[in-house]
């Protein structure tokens, strides 16, 4: 199951935590903006790109084949934005010659059959993508975890969750590396997405690659402290911005290699010193470094 995770800056000002989870074996896709779902397709194995609104800016996600499974991208389509625009101001010239010839009434008529559309439009569009959540994975919640320690790294997480009619209901899940599976470990208070039956609650799932809004903040609070402390030279800036080109270029996998960077490969074999290494002395990575973060 391969997972994403973008950071995203709207034209509002607003920051949101994009990212997705595939099946590269059945192709099955979610795309979520904080705990939010905003796209569910199936069978998606071929390439394919998922268009959707962040405030109001037009953003789009594309999924397309690699060498090894399939490679991601997500960016604001400012050129769709730009034609739309150019549309829109191409539409007001129409509809002033209208008025000119034919009259208030008849702009009137038109604005009004346009805006009764263009809502149909969008209703259509959120009925749909309501029937798939409900038909694919029914409801979901936002789950609040417990963590209780076993032997060695093994741990029990408990989670509790509240359904949108107001009862709340509880799972526990085992975790023998006591670390989700992007790598990052598990703490009390953390928050994740679970998805559960709507008129059978205890038929629930929790999702470890779909954190909520929060809990990235968490990560992103715990990976900055263990990357400052360990490089007391850069300033917090750099500190963030190369968490922001990790987070891009590897997900919340590159999360987990920052914050285990002190760790030995026989200490932690998925994240440690030799993958944080790797990460950061990539071309893309130390591009995106030489780019962004050096002059801040």
């Amino acid at each position: 199951m391969a997972q994403m995770a973008w950071k995203y800056i709207s034209s509002e000002g607003k920051t949101y935590y994009v990212g997705l989870f595939h099946s590269e074996k059945d192709g099955n896709l979610v795309i979520y903006c904080g705990s939010n779902i905003v796209h569910i397709d199936f069978n998606v194995l071929e390439a394919s790109t998922f268009s959707f609104l962040i405030d109001d800016d037009l953003c789009e996600v594309v999924v397309e084949p690699a060498k090894t499974g399939f490679s991601y991208q997500f960016f604001a389509n400012r050129e769709k934005e730009a034609e739309r625009k150019a549309e829109r101001k191409k539409l007001d010239r129409k509809y002033l010659k209208q008025t000119i010839i034919f009259g208030a009434i008849f702009i009137l008529v038109i604005i009004g059959g346009t805006i009764l559309v263009v809502s149909q439009y969008r209703e259509n569009i959120r009925q749909r993508e309501m029937e798939i959540a409900r038909s694919a994975y029914k409801s979901i919640a936002t789950a609040v975890v417990e963590v209780e320690e076993q032997t060695g790294d093994t741990v029990i997480a408990y989670y509790r969750f509240l359904t949108n009619e107001g009862g709340e209901f509880s799972n526990a899940v085992l975790l023998p590396t006591g670390k989700t599976p992007a790598g990052l470990p598990v703490e009390d208070g953390d928050e994740f997405t679970v998805f559960y039956t709507e008129d059978r609650p205890n038929d629930n799932s929790l999702k470890w690659s779909m954190p909520v809004t929060a809990q990235l903040e968490r990560y992103r609070s715990r990976v900055t402290e263990r990357h400052a402390s360990l490089h007391p030279d850069l300033t917090a800036q750099q500190v963030n911005c190369q968490l922001d080109i990790a987070l891009q270029l590897k997900g919340l996998e590159g999360w987990a290699d920052f914050y285990f960077q002190h760790a030995t490969p026989e200490e932690n074999p998925f994240n440690n010193n030799l993958t944080y290494k790797r990460l950061v002395r990539d071309v893309p990575f130390k591009q995106a470094v030489e780019k962004a973060c050096l002059l801040r």
